[in-house]
């Protein structure tokens, strides 16, 4: 079977789930969600709520009741009116994440709520709403640093912004230097242009470098602890072997990844690259890429097998990855260079061989795209905004050093977009 890829994850959960799980949205009549105006307010997660805490706490206790795999999600507007969808026995946790959002959906819908809905259980696990993060971190101070820098040369200019490919939508809006970035150049630069390949050509060579050689299977490959290990873990996401028992080691670690991270409610269609790409086709910007698909899926091929093996392994830490990207999402709101830099780092693998390749193959990658960036930079042409995963703009020799070492100055912008 071909292997799960980014997209085909998020369109599972989003679209395809609804024929294999029971939803549910609260009732229009339930009164946590009428959209009667209401004298009471409280709070969630110290955002205003119209309604009673006494309402909050009748549906929390209903969900604590729910069979698990169970997930909620629940669109909570400005003025203070919510809806809630749930998901319960479903069969995997992917499931119950994608029912959770589909029922979310029909209760906004049915109430007129604009706010997105965003993942706040798997089970027992909470999770912070996108507008609580940012009065959390006090993201509308607009003098914040971002993850935005401008360049320039003579009188082309170069915006790189530092991006995640998989992405929540309760994070949107972006800082405005994100917007301005888009708004004052003609051209947007990926890592991979979406458009570059048909899906019939992307699926070609994620089998040509992603499936083991020789009809063999992860079973002949992998340690028998590991496999069982693996085995338990999908039942739990509600994967079926079947489904990926033909990719190498390094593709099944890709694949679990993404896995995990859309069980917490990160989709690569909400990714900041993805975004900027539907913006730049609806208004017909020209696209271009630093590298290609077949580049970073040869990158996986290349792998050692041994660290292949080890990589695999290494993901079902998944308590410290949960930790982990949430506080790399921090440290990318709080433009905290250095702290993302570490955290890529300790997310990226605990063997010290794994390490070693990550931070070979990371450096590595940077200079490629610094000397692309930079023969832009001397290149007079049209005005460009780069987008790149923000872990090549941070740590040492990131793409922002590289350049400065080339002789380009940079200024890193404010959330206001103005130079910091």
């Amino acid at each position: 079977m071909n292997p799960i890829t980014l997209r085909s994850i998020g369109l599972c959960l989003l679209i395809a789930v609804s024929a294999c799980t029971q939803t549910s949205s609260l009732d229009t009549n339930h009164p946590a969600i009428s959209s009667k105006p209401t004298i009471a307010f409280t709070s969630y997660q110290g955002l205003k709520v119209r309604g009673t805490e006494e309402q909050l706490k009748q549906w929390e206790n209903k969900y604590s009741k729910m069979t698990a795999p169970k997930a909620a999600a629940m669109a909570l507007g400005k003025d203070g009116r919510w809806a809630f969808g749930w998901n319960q026995t479903a069969p995997g946790t992917l499931a119950a994440v994608g029912g959770a959002f589909s029922a979310c959906e029909r209760s906004k819908k049915a109430k007129g709520i604009s706010a997105p809905c965003e993942l706040i259980r798997v089970n027992n696990r909470l999770f912070e709403l996108g507008r609580a993060l940012a009065q959390r971190l006090g993201l509308d101070d607009e003098s914040q640093a971002t993850f935005v820098w401008r360049l320039q040369k003579n009188e082309t200019v170069v915006y790189i912004g530092g991006s995640f490919h998989l992405f929540k939508q309760g994070f949107y809006p972006l800082p405005s230097a994100y917007t301005k970035a888009f708004n004052e150049t003609s051209q947007l630069v990926l890592e991979i242009n979406p458009a570059g390949l048909t899906p019939m050509q992307a699926q070609h060579l994620q089998s040509k470098y992603l499936l083991l050689p020789d009809k063999k299977t992860l079973d002949q490959v992998l340690p028998k602890p590991l496999i069982t290990t693996v085995k338990e873990e999908l039942t739990v996401l509600g994967l079926e072997w079947q489904q990926l028992e033909k990719l190498t080691p390094a593709g099944f670690a890709l694949n679990m990844i993404n896995a995990l991270y859309a069980a917490q409610g990160f989709f690569p269609q909400h990714g900041i690259d993805a975004y900027f790409f539907k913006l730049a086709v609806e208004q017909s910007k020209l696209l271009g890429e630093l590298e290609t698909l077949e580049f970073q899926l040869q990158l996986l091929a290349d792998m050692p097998f041994d660290l292949q093996t080890l990589q695999a392994a290494e993901i079902f830490n998944k308590s410290q990855a949960a930790d982990q990207v949430n506080k790399m999402v921090d440290a990318w709101h709080m433009a905290d260079e250095e702290a993302l830099a570490n955290l890529m780092i300790e997310s990226s693998a605990t063997s010290p061989a794994m390490k070693a390749w990550n931070e070979r193959l990371l450096g590595e990658r940077n200079i490629k795209m610094a000397k692309k960036i930079g023969d832009m930079l001397n290149t007079d042409g049209q005005d460009i905004f780069v987008l790149i995963g923000a872990g090549h703009l941070s740590g040492k020799n990131n793409v922002i050093q590289l350049l400065q070492q080339l002789g380009f100055e940079s200024s890193q912008l404010r959330r206001d977009g103005t130079v910091l």
